[in-house]
């Protein structure tokens, strides 16, 4: 049975006018409910608070549950009273102007359903409040219907509703006939890919939450998706959303929709990008009376979203065309057309951050959720719940031109920041309390905001700040005392506080929760249980799939008398040189050289180029754009002549970069790469401990060899690829950094002047090859 809620109904049939930024996600709902309930404190006994209505019926030959609750009605008098509170802290005639449209469907929707109970021939009256969480300011409409007109209204909304969910249910149909005998995307499957992919569907079918490792190079992607978009038509999912932590990413699961649909018959799928990426006028603030996308919006969204999934293709290029032609925000349109799409594409951000996560898709049973790349999904969670203030954020602002009384609270705002220094005797970073003077401060901040409706795209520094403020206000939301500390630290006129989550983990698990089955995989989750107790799943399945490559493929190699600590780097610089020299002269081709930083980098650079003149390097460059990017991997190409590319470790470079075409011949990566010690990381590790888990592990190890992991996934990404993996810091040697690598490494502790004799033995007689082209 299809749940459908009240708001969700009269917001897609009735939700005319503009979009409007400046008068939405003013207030939590949580202020919402509390504003609600101060105001109806005084209200008559026969008052009632949030009452139940529902109706089953039947839309377009599916059963559906219609339910709602109604924020206030008093049905004890001769009148029956309908209440709807919308908390804002916007000018309410503005407010009621733009959202009133929404706002009185749903209220009549209520009347609608409310009369079914109630058939005794009274008036209604309706009544939208409008009031300020702080102030407690009240703006009221009223409208007074009859039974009969509401409960026209209704049977025409849910009309209008049945017509669209036919149209969707066709395509669900036609959809399902075709997945039913899908075939696999590619020729064949690679090894153990087949495996995978029952793995997967079994996991999705019986509602599983799974945590997967397969190698970099399985084809994890193809053999993950293929049985998600399958699992549509044989478990009854409405969706997949498949979220991952890069663009490559994305493109990837694009690729494998495209390859699975080739000629757009049957797979609506959708591609979210973020919303400054998407926009078609970038700068222009998201206001009607600057951008003509925003103007009218709801008026033109249907046949936007109709026309868009008629493409099925939602690609980027896509969404832009549709946009254009409809005269739609591309951003919002892709957001509503991901509600009725078959795959949807997103970044982690569109369902575990806490602010800017997609309610659309909360609660969201009927979705299949894939997560790629979840060696991320921890680190990525923890910085969402995390956040950070800066006094020099505050001073970027007062430099802009603003006008009172924003200006006046900026002000403000900096004060509390130099009262908390004085008072709190911050110096290096340490511990604090919670600070509420700085969050009274930030609230009376965006107050001011509300009040003034100021467009704030003439002062980005103030864009920035309010956003950020706006954040640290809505974390109460996910704060735990448990799992948050508060930070601060000062420095001359520099100020920073921060809110740091040491354990992501029971907000990970409560939002997987909403989902239907789950499948989080990556090529680098070892230890698996380390990862599942990161994710809140320490007891949920957590298994590691076969290794397609054969031993004789990959050789790693642990080199321990080339010392990479930081004191010791620039005495042991010629010595690194001559081991790279000696790995690349086993067998002509590409390498990698993978080092801590940029500094690292270009002395080790300088020394393998001093030291053997004429060979083709490359070296990463802090800051590349996406041209020089693409022409550093272009230079990797088969033909080109063999190279050697000095690249840091966790860098562009370093993850979800396609080497395929490379053909690799070899990767070094010198160091294993820690984090610095900090409060922060010290913070976690305490925590962690505490918690019997390897606190060590958690706040050191586990940043540092995933970017050594993910460096080594550059390497075998074909079956019929052969490599060299060398890994060059003693510490590699230790159970703490072994317990990470893959099942199927075996690695060679040796001391670098026995690395040729090893590599001979490895590549055979081809070895001798010294330069050119790969081969």
């Amino acid at each position: 049975m299809l749940k459908l809620a009240v708001r969700t109904l009269a917001e897609f049939v009735h939700r005319r006018g503009d979009l409007h930024a400046r008068l939405d996600g003013r207030t939590r709902p949580e202020e919402g409910i509390a504003t609600q309930r101060r105001l109806q404190r005084g209200r008559p006994p026969g008052y009632q608070r949030e009452r139940t209505v529902a109706l089953e019926t039947t839309l377009a030959g599916e059963p559906v549950a219609l339910s709602g609750r109604i924020d206030g009605c008093d049905a004890s008098g001769s009148t029956i009273l309908i209440e709807e509170f919308k908390t804002t802290r916007a000018d309410p005639e503005r407010a009621h102007l733009h959202h009133a449209s929404a706002h009185w469907a749903q209220a009549l929707l209520y009347a609608g359903l409310l009369g079914r109970e109630l058939d005794d021939g009274r008036d209604w009256l309706l009544r939208l409040v409008y009031c300020h969480p702080d102030t407690l300011d009240v703006r009221e409409y009223q409208r007074s219907v009859t039974r009969a007109e509401a409960a026209g209204f209704l049977e025409q909304t849910l009309a209008s509703y049945a017509d669209w969910l036919a149209g969707q249910r066709r395509h669900e149909r036609a959809r399902d006939a075709v997945l039913e005998d899908l075939a696999f995307p590619y020729p064949e499957f690679r090894p153990f890919q087949r495996a995978v992919a029952r793995r997967v569907f079994r996991a999705l079918r019986d509602r599983e939450h799974l945590l997967l490792e397969a190698p970099t190079g399985s084809g994890k992607t193809a053999a993950t998706l293929f049985p998600a978009v399958r699992a549509l038509q044989a478990a009854g999912y409405r969706r997949v959303l498949f979220l991952t932590s890069r663009t490559t990413g994305a493109l990837a699961a694009r690729d494998a929709a495209g390859r699975m649909d080739p000629e757009r018959r049957f797979l609506r799928h959708v591609t979210i990008t973020a919303r400054d990426r998407a926009c078609l006028l970038p700068g222009t603030p998201c206001e009607p009376d600057a951008c003509p996308y925003a103007r009218g919006y709801y008026d033109r969204a249907r046949g936007a979203v109709a026309a868009l999934l008629g493409e099925r293709s939602g690609d980027p290029e896509a969404i832009d065309r549709v946009a254009r032609a409809h005269q739609v925000c591309p951003f919002e349109l892709s957001l509503d057309a991901a509600l009725w799409s078959d795959l949807v594409i997103a970044d982690y951000n569109y369902v575990f951050d806490p602010v800017v996560r997609l309610q659309r898709f909360a609660g969201d049973a009927e979705a299949a959720l894939l997560i790629d790349e979840a060696h991320q999904l921890a680190p990525r969670v923890r910085d969402m719940l995390s956040l950070s203030l800066e006094r020099h954020e505050v001073r970027a602002a007062l430099a802009e031109p603003l006008p009172e009384p924003l200006l006046g609270r900026v002000r403000a705002l900096d004060r509390t920041l130099a009262t908390l220094k004085r008072e709190g005797g911050l110096g290096d970073e340490r511990l604090i309390e919670r600070p509420e003077a700085l969050l009274r401060s930030m609230q009376r901040l965006l107050d001011a905001l509300a009040v003034a409706e100021q467009p704030l795209e003439p002062f980005p520094a103030t864009r920035s700040l309010l956003f950020n403020c706006s954040r640290w206000l809505r974390s109460d939301a996910w704060f735990e005392p448990d799992r948050f500390r508060y930070l601060g630290a000062a420095a001359g006129r520099a100020v920073t506080v921060r809110l740091l989550c040491v354990d992501p983990g029971p907000y990970l698990r409560d939002r997987l929760a909403e989902f239907g089955g789950h499948v989080r995989f990556s090529g680098t989750v070892s230890p698996l249980e380390l990862y599942a107790r990161l994710h809140g799943k320490p007891d949920a399945p957590a298994e590691r799939a076969g290794n397609p490559f054969r031993p004789e493929q990959l050789k790693v190699l642990i080199v321990a008398d080339v010392p990479t600590y930081l004191r010791r780097r620039a005495a042991s610089v010629t010595d690194l040189a001559a081991l790279v020299a000696s790995i690349v002269d086993a067998r002509a081709g590409h390498y990698l050289v993978a080092l801590p930083s940029f500094d690292y980098l270009a002395l080790a650079a300088d020394a393998y180029e001093s030291a053997f003149p004429g060979r083709r390097v490359l070296r990463q460059r802090a800051g590349m754009d996406e041209a020089e990017r693409a022409g550093f991997l272009q230079a990797f190409e088969p033909e080109a002549p063999a190279t050697v590319g000095f690249v840091v470790l966790g860098g562009v470079f370093g993850e979800s970069v396609d080497f395929a075409r490379a053909r690799l011949r070899g990767i070094v990566c010198v160091g294993v790469g820690l984090p610095p010690p900090s409060l922060a990381r010290q913070t976690m590790e305490r925590y962690c401990s505490e918690q019997g888990m390897d606190g060590r592990a958690v706040a050191f190890h586990q940043p540092a060899m995933v970017k050594v992991l993910q460096m080594a996934g550059r390497l075998l990404r074909d079956p019929a690829d052969r490599g060299v993996l060398c890994l060059v810091d003693g510490r590699f040697r230790e159970p703490a950094y072994r317990q990470f690598f893959p099942d199927h490494w075996q690695p060679q502790v040796l001391p670098a002047a026995r690395v040729s004799a090893a590599l001979a033995g490895f590549w055979g007689p081809i070895g001798c090859e010294k330069s050119g082209a790969v081969h």
